[in-house]
């Protein structure tokens, strides 16, 4: 076995224990929807006022959102929503349908979108 595959599997079994223990301490495992934008040909500064921002806005109204982080870069955004309690399918969902209907600015292309169930970045 090659050190890579065993570390990587001893990484997965650490993740795995430590997801049962508090699963079976009564703790939901800590988790987020993250949602992924990637829009080229765009400087940070522009992607933040016309995409960040109104998406930030319109995340924060949804039920249990306890924090919402992001990150804007050269043609991408990031950004992790928290929910009281760890996010659940539900909230996935619930994310998704509201980032399906918001609209931006013309000159804004999104080439690609993600809504995902995912750990917590620490």
């Amino acid at each position: 076995m090659r050190p890579v595959r065993l570390q990587r599997r001893l990484v997965l079994a650490a993740g795995l224990l430590l997801g049962a223990q508090m699963v079976s301490a009564g703790e939901p495992p800590p988790s987020v929807v993250a949602v992924h934008y990637l829009v080229p040909g765009h400087s940070p500064e522009r992607i933040e006022a016309a995409l960040t921002n109104p998406l930030e806005k319109t995340l924060a109204k949804l039920p249990r959102v306890s924090e919402i982080w992001s990150n804007t870069g050269e043609g991408f955004v990031v950004v992790d929503i928290h929910f009281e309690g760890g996010a659940t399918q539900h909230d996935d969902e619930t994310v998704e349908r509201h980032v399906e209907k918001l609209t931006f600015a013309p000159d804004i292309v999104i080439t690609s979108r993600t809504t995902v169930l995912a750990p917590r970045s620490q």
